[in-house]
């Protein structure tokens, strides 16, 4: 069995909250949940636990994903708030996230990001931030209402992992609804996809991928049962990433 270790998304204490009000939820998208699942491979929500609780978890998985969600802090990246009232971000769970890469490139285990997540893996080395695209962006990057049937072209890296991985590709069409994205490369990173129209980072990799595989991507492959065959099919990216996490669990001898 694969284990494969999700980041949790998370609701604090919240008075106005009828259930559980005083108690913080950790909680995965079940999209992402039918996406990660076959058989053989258990997905596993790492509880908010303290960090030696933490590390001895990780211990025991073989691929950790990092899934969407809340923005990122500018906090987590050295930068000024562009408006804290209206992009607070959430500090939280950036640490918590942080904790778990650093378990995990500790190991070399498996990475994937996923939308929130390739921010948290540019950041945690050393990159920045996009804080708001209306403001830097040329296109309509999220849709409060489209929401996953917004979509787009990228173009993929000639010779790139997802150009390889879906036989060459070079555009690509793909979902959108975010409003952050990468702007300033973290260490030993490579752009492997960037948007058509505007440039936009939509997808980055580790530059050593034969030493650790760690790969970002800033669209949603678990909602694209909503545009069908309007975008790329998402199963690929998932079967590679599981692939790594089975050589790592075969390396490790688990």
């Amino acid at each position: 069995m694969i284990l494969l270790a999700l980041s949790p998304c998370l609701f604090y204490p919240n008075p106005e909250r009828k259930v559980f009000s005083p108690k913080t939820l950790c909680y995965l998208e079940n999209d992402m949940g039918k996406y990660v699942y076959r058989k053989g491979v258990i997905p596993v929500l790492i509880p908010y636990l303290d960090s030696r609780s933490l590390k001895e978890l990780m211990d025991s998985m073989h691929g950790l994903l990092l899934q969407a969600g809340s923005d990122m802090s500018p906090e987590s990246y050295g930068e000024e708030f562009l408006d804290r009232e209206k992009w607070p971000g959430d500090f939280q769970r950036d640490q918590i996230e942080f904790e778990l890469l650093k378990c995990a490139f500790d190991k070399k285990m498996p990475v994937l990001g996923i939308c929130r997540g390739i921010q948290v893996i540019n950041t945690f080395l050393g990159g920045t931030l996009h804080q708001d695209l209306g403001t830097s962006g040329k296109i309509n990057h999220r849709d409060p209402v489209l929401y996953d049937r917004n979509h787009h072209s990228a173009q993929f890296v000639d010779g790139g992992v997802l150009s390889s991985l879906y036989g060459g590709l070079q555009i690509a069409e793909i979902n959108t609804c975010h409003h952050q994205a990468v702007k300033d490369l973290g260490k030993e990173l490579v752009v492997e996809a960037v948007c058509t129209e505007d440039g936009i980072i939509e997808a980055i990799r580790n530059s050593k991928m034969e030493e650790h595989f760690v790969l970002g991507v800033q669209w949603h492959p678990e909602f694209s049962e909503t545009l069908g065959d309007k975008i790329i099919p998402a199963q690929p990216l998932m079967d590679l990433f599981l692939e790594e996490c089975a050589k790592f669990k075969e390396a490790e001898g688990a």
